[in-house]
């Protein structure tokens, strides 16, 4: 057993697991919670009260709050997030920049893992419960869940989550920032091999869609005599900070492997040694972008005992490369789209069992319209809500009947109208608006609930930099010189455009 794990059990064996001592954002517990047990289809929070607040209307104010603190970084839907499991005071500020990049997208499932903090175990534990309880209302547990015992490693052990607060500090959260969804509670004991995790992945991969979310649950380091580990008496915040930034090396080069026995062999004393290497075998293809890093040490100016938070967010990787076959394919699409749209014929459909995989990425796509080397129509989607190919589909139905600027394009048109498709990257947010680069850069402009966006090919009309933002402040609704505003958000991205 880690000596981490057994510093923090004896804590909770000498108190009786009742006010143990206090330590700053650190993961012991402070008391329980077991009265509030009154139905077994229903797990009730048993850290509300203390890791957050009781009261709905004061959780949700403090969350809200450190939700306005913080912007999207990316225009896409994160498969995969790591967030802290502190108190809420402490580890909130942190927390709130991942769960800020889930607003606005549509989940049907959340896979939840944590750490055991009270039992040592092999194996992960799911809960038989119907539904979990928060001040914020119930959510329901998905009936998958208990099928998750057909696999050996994994059991139906309630117990496990009787005064955890890992899991649970993660669902208000989640409750905010997204609309309905299933829940599937896990929490992965300390005690498995790597092969075994490894084993614990492909179950949880077998459970995810377009539309689930995995979220980890883990703090960083624990440095102080409250978690017996004090290698450095000396440059605290430095050396925290180095042991941390290692371990988030692993992260994001996608080394789950080389993560665990950083750990093991370290000493570290980072209670996700078993849990983020499961997200980190799931999503090995995925793009990892660290989204904020803090210690309880830095916020309350005290490092004699400091937890280490940090949160990053996961995306599905995407590229600009297109082979020739695929972008004929994808105009020949556009081109069926286009001419079923004006003709009142149902959309083609996207075959999925022949289709080349790369064109199931989901991507942001514009559709172009021109006829006599003049604009007719353009839609598309900026961030990738749609597979490439249901894109292209979409938007060249759209852009025949449904941009206002133009009326719907009639069938006698379609031997004059040329179609163009734009494949985009992911628009990420530009903080050294001086890197902006003409003539390679699309850009979204947010200003409020105001935004609009010209793809990098209006560049060759408006190569002049004030010129272009000008322009495109004024197609969001918006003053010439809103661009300059130092509240406005700009999003760059890039995209390859090819025609018929």
């Amino acid at each position: 057993m880690p000596k981490f794990l057994i510093i923090i059990l004896l804590i909770l064996f000498l108190t009786g697991c009742s006010q143990s001592a206090t330590v700053p954002g650190g993961s012991i517990l402070l008391s329980t919670n077991q009265n509030n047990m009154t139905n077994e289809n229903i797990r009730q929070p048993m850290v509300a009260g203390q890791f957050y607040p009781n009261d709905a209307g004061k959780l949700q104010a403090m969350i809200d709050g450190y939700l306005q603190t913080v912007v999207v970084n990316k225009l896409a839907p994160p498969q995969a997030i790591i967030v802290p499991h502190a108190g809420l005071e402490f580890s909130g500020a942190t927390a709130a920049p991942a769960f800020k990049q889930l607003q606005g997208w549509e989940y049907d499932r959340v896979v939840l893992i944590g750490p055991s903090h009270q039992q040592y175990f092999r194996g992960a534990a799911v809960l038989a419960e119907d539904y979990y309880q928060t001040p914020l209302g119930q959510i329901k547990i998905a009936e998958v869940n208990k099928e998750l015992v057909d696999n050996e490693l994994f059991e139906l052990r309630s117990d496990v989550f009787d005064n955890e607060h890992a899991l649970e500090i993660e669902l208000p959260w989640l409750q905010t920032v997204l609309d309905e969804f299933e829940l599937i509670p896990i929490i992965i004991g300390s005690d498995n091999s790597y092969e075994q995790l490894q084993a614990i992945s492909q179950t949880i991969r077998d459970l995810l869609t377009d539309k689930t979310l995995l979220v980890v649950s883990t703090d960083f380091l624990h440095y102080g005599p409250n978690y017996n580990y004090v290698p450095f008496i000396d440059n605290l915040p430095e050396n925290i900070q180095q042991i941390d930034e290692q371990a988030f090396t692993y992260i994001q080069v996608k080394d789950g492997l080389g993560f665990y026995n950083y750990i093991k062999d370290s000493g570290a004393t980072i209670d996700g040694m078993t849990i983020i290497p499961v997200a980190l075998e799931i999503f090995s293809n995925s793009e990892v972008v660290k989204l904020k890093y803090e210690t309880s040490g830095n916020l309350f100016g005290d490092y004699t005992n400091s937890v280490s938070y940090a949160a990053f967010s996961f995306y599905e990787q995407t590229n600009l490369n297109l082979t020739s076959d695929q972008q004929d394919y994808l105009l020949k699409l556009a081109r069926q789209s286009l001419t079923a749209a004006v003709n009142n014929q149902t959309a083609p459909k996207v075959d999925l069992d022949n289709i080349d995989k790369r064109l199931l990425i989901r991507q942001g796509v514009f559709v172009t319209l021109e006829k006599d080397g003049q604009l007719r129509g353009c839609i598309g989607y900026i961030p990738p809500y749609q597979s490439i190919a249901q894109a292209v589909i979409d938007n060249a139905r759209s852009a025949a009947l449904n941009d206002h600027r133009f009326n719907p394009v009639r069938s006698e048109e379609l031997n004059d109208i040329t179609v163009e498709v734009s494949v985009l990257s992911v628009p990420t947010l530009l903080t050294d608006k001086s890197k902006l680069i003409p003539g390679v850069d699309g850009l979204v402009l947010q200003l409020g609930n105001k935004q609009a966006t010209y793809l990098p090919q209006v560049w060759e009309d408006l190569s002049d930099r004030e010129s272009f933002l000008s322009s495109l402040s004024q197609k969001a609704g918006l003053t010439k010189d809103a661009w300059q505003n130092l509240e406005s958000l700009w999003y760059v991205y890039q995209a390859v455009h090819f025609r018929e």
